[in-house]
């Protein structure tokens, strides 16, 4: 039975995975929101996706659970059910298949709680829903509030940049004087996923180069040797944020630029949820996935080699040893997708690469 939505009150949104998978989960968040009589949700995630959702009308608290710290993870859980409980949710709704997830959905001893019938622990919910494996992403979490009958869905990613963000990006993109300006990403979680340093350079600065636009590199703490090495290749007026900016800063800063380039990674997301046109590149995972840029502009560049996708997010070494499906992707076609992009008002596009091996 669908519960009466027009009575629910509280209602929580669990999200506890990396930043894309967060951003893929705000049509969801919006789509609930409107539909409650409070006009929000509750949305419960982990600490480095702190600043991502600020300034969304839906939502309402923000809860942070560091599911990483594992030698807190006992006390951190307990506070945690402790929270929930006294908040008293009437619906609780998750986006993640883990244990963890379904039992932090259990322990909130919510009325109601939705999750996906692939869930580690499917008991622990009283709303099943089947996972569509062919849908994007996005649409396999939207499917969660159409169980609950929702028919006015929200579809479209959407992130905010506070106007002390814009200040904030005013000053550190201050070095930069060009007309326009390329978002860079070099780095991804999976180090499979990272396209060549000298090769993402190269391609960089030809499109940088052409289009008379400078460059700001971007990504954490991970990230940092990696866009070193790319900076240092770039003759294009160039500013390296690695790892210099919280996520608020940072939706301000991509908010800035005219065109993103990003490995499959949560920064392409983050673009593409701020309306910025984007370049992805994909190499052990596909855009057929479920994980391709979500609407808006964009050119997905994918090489389609016989062993590729080799796994669901990608892989710390490649199977083969010798990462071909990043490897075939030649610097000038990312380039040509830029410089593409840069003057292209439809919407997006994919583009394979098939190479014979």
């Amino acid at each position: 039975m669908r519960p009466d939505l027009s009575r629910v009150e509280k209602a929580l949104v669990i999200q506890t995975a990396y930043l894309g998978d967060l951003v893929w989960t705000t049509p969801l968040i919006q789509t609930l929101g409107r539909a409650l009589p409070s006009g929000k949700v509750d949305v419960l995630t982990i600490p480095q996706n702190a600043g991502l959702l600020e300034g969304l009308p839906e939502v309402g608290r923000l809860i942070y659970y560091d599911k990483r710290n594992r030698l807190a993870q006992f006390r951190e859980s307990c506070r945690l059910f402790r929270l929930l409980q006294s908040k008293k949710y009437q619906l609780v709704v998750s986006a993640h298949l883990s244990l963890r997830s379904a039992l932090i959905a259990w322990a909130s001893r919510a009325g109601v709680r939705v999750g996906f019938a692939e869930s580690a622990a499917p008991n622990l919910y009283t709303h099943l829903v089947p996972t569509n494996q062919r849908g994007h992403f996005v649409e396999r979490f939207l499917s969660l509030a159409r169980a609950l009958g929702i028919e006015n869905l929200a579809t479209e990613l959407r992130l905010i940049a506070a106007p002390e963000a814009f200040v904030a990006s005013t000053r550190l993109l201050s070095p930069i004087k060009n007309t326009g300006l390329l978002a860079v990403f070099p780095g991804s979680v999976w180090a499979t996923k990272r396209y060549p340093a000298k090769k993402m350079a190269s391609a960089v600065q030809m499109a940088a180069e052409r289009l008379g636009w400078g460059v700001v590199l971007l990504g954490s703490r991970a990230d940092i040797s990696l866009a070193k090495e790319i900076g240092n290749e770039l003759k294009v007026p160039c500013v390296d944020l690695t790892s210099r900016t919280n996520l608020s800063e940072l939706k301000g800063i991509v908010a800035f630029c005219n065109l993103c380039l990003a490995n499959d990674s949560g920064g392409l997301h983050l673009a593409t949820a701020l309306g910025i046109p984007v370049v992805a590149i994909y190499g052990p995972t596909s855009p057929e996935q479920g994980i391709g840029p979500w609407k808006g502009r964009n050119i997905s560049i994918y090489s389609a080699v016989p062993c590729s996708p080799c796994s669901e997010h990608g892989t710390k070494t490649c199977p083969r040893g010798d990462l071909i499906c990043m490897e075939s992707i030649s610097s000038e076609q990312i380039a040509g997708a830029i410089i593409e992009l840069s003057g292209k008002k439809s919407a997006g596009s994919h583009k394979y690469f098939s190479l014979d091996l």
